[in-house]
């Protein structure tokens, strides 16, 4: 596994620069999940930053786009079909690159996979974006929408230095898989920088109990400190489908999309907290502990 990550890594190299892309890995088992990874991608590629992003669920990521993808990477590497017939260019900065089988096949590729990987990352995303007229095809940013269970997957392929990104709501499946992944990421591949970012549906104060709870169970049970990312309305998305790029040449760091987000309550009263506790407690959230 260690070639390949190696190698799908420098394919992304930008060659003028001689420096790697911004990575960013949203993951977690919350529903609102793909829509987020594409509200980050997109608001990377407003400000003219050649973005990729990379859906390991099942579609989730289409249709927060507002749009469906027949095939995906998988078949471009078995040799089924061109990269022209599975990448999807969302904007002239943004193309969607289909890839839950591929991304869960990760590390087993035979090498002629591996050569059609190659392909596709040295010289077909560029062709991709060149084919909308865009002048700077060096990839800045690559954002990859990570199953649970398959963002380790992820890490390994794009890089230990990926700013990850844990979405979380206050049901309690979603705390769970939060904390689940989280456990699993810090334990077995010494991940210790987690982003917690909550979908917003009308009720401003549960961002901060969501993060409160979890920052707590994570520092109690898997010693980290988890950085808040505050919540992104999530009936915002369909308004920012349609949302052209902004100009091009304004650049931004990967942290700097957090300005779009609506940052978490920095204080909670003691009735907030204990009025969640039922289904926001400790206990609750780190129901995985022992698992």
């Amino acid at each position: 596994m260690a070639d390949q990550a190696a190698g799908l890594r420098s394919l992304f190299a930008h060659t003028r620069a001689n420096s790697r892309p911004s990575l960013l890995i949203v993951t977690g088992s919350d529903a609102n999940k793909g829509a987020i990874a594409a509200h980050f991608a997109r608001a990377a590629a407003a400000t003219g930053r050649a973005t990729v992003l990379i859906d390991g669920s099942a579609g989730q990521v289409a249709t927060a786009c507002g749009t469906s993808c027949r095939y995906e990477l998988a078949h471009v590497l078995a040799g089924d079909k061109p990269l022209a017939d599975v990448v999807k260019v969302l904007t002239p900065h943004l193309l969607l690159l289909p890839a839950a089988r591929a991304l869960s096949r990760f590390g087993s590729f035979s090498a002629d996979e591996e050569s059609r990987l190659s392909q596709v990352f040295a010289t077909g995303i560029a062709q991709a974006f060149a084919s909308v007229g865009t002048e700077d095809v060096q990839v800045d940013l690559i954002v990859v929408n990570a199953e649970p269970g398959e963002a380790a997957r992820a890490v390994e392929a794009f890089g230990r230095d990926a700013r990850v990104v844990m979405v979380a709501s206050d049901q309690s499946d979603s705390l769970r898989g939060a904390y689940a992944e989280m456990k699993s990421l810090s334990q077995g591949h010494a991940i210790e920088n987690f982003e917690i970012v909550v979908p917003e549906s009308g009720d401003a104060s549960n961002s901060g109990i969501v993060f409160t709870n979890l920052a707590n169970a994570a520092r109690r049970f898997l010693d980290i400190e988890l950085v808040d990312g505050g919540s992104v309305p999530i009936a915002a998305q369909s308004r920012a489908q349609n949302a052209g790029p902004s100009n091009a040449n304004t650049r931004r760091s990967p942290l700097s999309m957090r300005a779009s987000l609506k940052p978490a309550a920095s204080e909670l009263s003691a009735n907030a907290v204990a009025a969640a506790s039922s289904s926001l407690s400790i206990q609750e959230v780190s129901h995985a502990a022992n698992a």
